[in-house]
């Protein structure tokens, strides 16, 4: 598959799904490095129609869509969300996101 679409029950807010994806791309950096997420993993995020589509075309992007929906799981009842598999040609159109550099945030 070229990408995940998951898309979320209007009983979730997208804030706190956008919170779970930054929490993804942190465990994703612990196993592939900083600077090959920024490089590798694409997303997308469409709050009117409440989806998050994730690029799933090199091993950072599948694993970023492995603990994501891992941690949707987790966070929220399966019930809340459906995933579904974008064809190649279905991914083209997206306007798809870098990862940010994310500035550290002191603890407390």
């Amino acid at each position: 598959m070229a990408a995940h679409c998951y898309m979320f029950s209007p009983k979730i807010e997208m804030a706190e799904v956008e919170a779970s994806l930054l929490l993804s791309v942190w465990a994703v950096e612990s196993l592939h490095g900083e600077s090959r997420v920024r490089l590798e993993s694409r997303y997308q995020v469409d709050d009117d129609q409440r989806t998050v589509t994730i690029d799933a075309r090199s091993d950072v992007g599948r694993d970023l869509n492995r603990i994501f929906v891992g941690f949707l799981h987790r966070e929220f009842s399966p019930m809340m969300f459906e995933v579904r598999p974008v064809a190649g040609d279905d991914v083209s159109g997206l306007a798809w996101k870098s990862i940010p550099e994310l500035e550290p945030q002191p603890a407390f």
